[in-house]
């Protein structure tokens, strides 16, 4: 997740209510929660519910803040404001033609326009109770865990729903027809061969009507964590050594330098082992041709103050909302290997 101190997360509201009155920093006005320095001020004034907002806030977007993240390193994030965003691959009309002298230039052929993709956005939410037992008699340990489990139940929500569409099988679309390989998802195991044919795959990725190289250029694998110790053998290993009855099999050039090593940044994904398969690897150019769509940033929300549920059972809620779609727009940056085999490293 992009880094982002706590006064940019926090909107314009607070900054101007109590909590930046009586705390000119959030890291004070957060050390205050914790300790309930907070709360006992806050429950002595009669914006009771507003000022709790305002330190459950500093507690939520610090905790959410410091979440480490991996969707953010592979997905570009664009701005939207509809229900459902079209989008067209990239195309391309091919290059430019020599031109004699006083002949006619000649004229360049509007590429055919592959499939549409269509990507919606949803909403995801979910509510936080506050009780006056929970208050009163200073159950500041349980929120404090509350809060903290809801920040990372935000935060991963965006990661389930991008790795979502990085372990479907169906988002992966090229074919021989947009390179000299072939499809660009198959069952391969981690290994030399396999890592040489995704590599190749991307790098020969072109626009499969003008031919034109569309300059693909792999810099991450993301391994599921069966696989990271293979790929940092493999691809980070500076040297090779050839073993078994195979020695020859396994020597690269006049030396023993390993030629894949750097090649690309590695990338170890939690979430990629718990949707994928077991050995499940992905190789692409990051931030290309995976979209993530934000309508608005995350958001904790108030319950209006002429709600009847505080008076009626002493509750006082907050909203959790994050509005946002993601999908595959072109797969020809990416490569998928959905595979239960574990990685070699001959």
């Amino acid at each position: 997740m992009t880094t982002q101190t706590f006064e940019q997360l926090l909107t314009a509201e607070s900054r101007n209510g109590y909590l930046f009155g009586r705390y000119r920093r959030l890291s004070e006005a957060y050390d205050a929660f914790k300790r309930g320095v907070f709360l006992r001020e806050a429950n002595s004034t009669a914006d009771f519910p507003e000022l709790l907002k305002d330190g459950l806030r500093a507690a939520f977007f610090s905790e959410f803040g410091g979440i480490p993240s991996e969707w953010d390193q592979l997905a570009q994030v664009v701005p939207s404001n509809r229900e459902h965003e079209t989008w067209m691959s990239n195309q391309a009309m091919g290059t430019l033609a020599r031109v004699g002298e006083g002949v006619e230039y000649p004229s360049l052929r509007v590429p055919d326009s592959r499939p549409e993709k269509t990507i919606t956005n949803f909403k995801y939410g979910a509510l936080l109770a506050i009780t006056d037992e929970m208050l009163r008699y200073d159950r500041l340990g349980a929120m404090q865990e509350a809060i903290s489990d809801l920040s990372r139940a935000a935060a991963q929500t965006r990661e389930e729903a991008v790795f979502t569409v990085l372990t479907t099988t169906g988002n992966f679309d090229a074919t021989v027809s947009d390179n000299q390989i072939g499809n660009n998802t198959f069952t391969t195991g981690l290994s030399p061969t396999g890592f040489d044919t995704g590599y190749t795959t991307l790098m020969t990725m072109k626009d499969r009507n003008s031919g034109r190289p569309l300059m693909v250029r792999p810099d991450t694998i993301v391994v599921a964590p069966k696989l990271w110790l293979y790929a940092k053998q493999l691809l980070g290993s500076p040297q090779t050594t050839g073993m078994g009855d195979a020695d020859a099999t396994v020597v690269f050039g006049m030396g023993s330098t390993n030629p894949r090593a750097g090649l690309v940044r590695i990338m170890p994904s939690t979430w990629l082992g718990a949707l994928g398969t077991s050995h499940h690897w992905l190789l692409c150019q990051a931030k290309r041709g995976l979209l993530l769509q934000e309508v608005e940033p995350l958001q904790l929300l108030e319950e209006p103050r002429n709600s009847g549920e505080a008076f009626i059972r002493d509750v006082y809620r907050y909203r959790v909302r994050d509005i946002f779609g993601v999908g595959m727009r072109d797969s020809r940056y990416w490569v998928c290997a959905n595979s239960t085999t574990a990685g070699t490293i001959n």
